[in-house]
């Protein structure tokens, strides 16, 4: 057998493309929930789809696409990713349409799940918008959380047995150690009963002060478990990514579900990359913009002067897009000129 003295060649991985400036500006200035969308003049161009547009191929998942190599270059260097595939999925991969449709649209006024904790109960009434009032019972202890479309807008706490004679520097005080041990997780019955007449109008925003001093604090096992499930690895150990899933399209009547889905996503990952189909009225872009802190418009060399350009950037502010920045990918030239005659 003959040897070779030669020094034995390492394989080193590809260096990642570099991660687009806008991405980059927006993640520095604190917005974690981007929309990575396009226009539909570029999205006809086989050309660009290959470069800008992700793909599912099978696992193990190396996720391609302007939204996959930026969320590859992103882990990388450390941070902690999530893709969401907001766009056409897989019959044959389960992901964000099951997600919403199982957890965040289940009704547990006829089918509650044993186990809940209360951030779950409070995070999915409240992507449902609904009224009623949630019970929290442990021993002699018992509260109820008052919600109107899914805002709590207040908080009844019973007296036990000779605590009225108390002054009401020791009731509050009472009151508050009571509520500290339900909300964090003390309670053992916890029952909803809805109310179709709500009795007091929500708050502008759909969100009051309880429901911000409570959010991502409370225990939520069911959530953490199901997204936890939901959630494909990848190549990169600090990268996962949600598929779009089969069954129904995204409509603005998942709006608040996405919309809390997104949020959770957001306190646990440093970038949720949210890639979408292209700005058009009919499609959920505009929605998804709606909910995002700022979106990254790809589009090709030829279209950034172009009016298709012009209407995206429109759209996506009309509907609600605060910041809008535009990332340009040069594509070899797939299709003939026209002829012009």
């Amino acid at each position: 057998m003959s040897s070779s003295n030669s020094p034995m060649e390492v394989l080193q991985p590809p260096a990642p493309a570099p991660v687009p400036a806008g991405l980059s500006t927006f993640l520095s200035q604190g917005m974690r929930k981007i929309l990575i969308t396009r226009t539909p003049e570029d999205d006809s161009d086989p050309s660009f789809r290959a470069t800008a547009v992700a793909r599912e191929p099978d696992s193990p998942w190396r996720p391609r696409g302007l939204a996959g190599t930026a969320g590859m270059a992103l882990a990388a260097s450390g941070r902690r990713v999530v893709i969401v595939n907001a766009g056409p999925g897989r019959l044959t991969c389960r992901g964000l349409r099951e997600l919403l449709r199982d957890t965040y649209r289940r009704d547990l006024a006829l089918d509650p799940v044993p186990g809940f904790g209360i951030g779950d109960w409070l995070e999915i009434l409240g992507a449902q918008e609904r009224s009623g009032e949630l019970e929290l019972r442990a021993g002699g202890d018992g509260a109820a959380l008052r919600l109107v479309r899914g805002s709590i807008r207040a908080i009844a706490c019973p007296y036990a047995p000779g605590e009225e004679r108390l002054p009401e520097s020791a009731l509050l005080s009472r009151a508050s150690e009571r509520m500290g041990r339900l909300l964090s997780g003390g309670a053992t019955d916890i029952r909803f009963t809805p109310r179709t007449t709500p009795t007091m109008e929500p708050p502008a925003g759909g969100e009051s002060h309880m429901d911000a001093l409570l959010r991502g604090r409370l225990r939520s096992p069911f959530l953490d478990r199901r997204i936890a499930e939901s959630l494909s690895r990848t190549a990169a150990p600090n990268l996962r990514v949600l598929a779009g899933g089969a069954g129904e399209p995204l409509t603005p009547r998942v709006r608040r579900p996405l919309a809390s889905l997104l949020d959770r996503l957001a306190r646990e990952f440093d970038a949720v990359l949210i890639d979408a189909p292209p700005v058009s009225p009919a499609g959920p872009t505009p929605m998804l913009a709606g909910i995002s802190d700022a979106a990254l418009l790809v589009v090709s060399a030829a279209g950034v002067r172009s009016p298709a350009l012009l209407r995206a950037v429109d759209g996506l502010r009309r509907a609600g897009a605060a910041t809008v920045a535009v990332h340009t990918i040069r594509t070899r030239l797939s299709f003939a000129p026209a002829r012009i005659r």
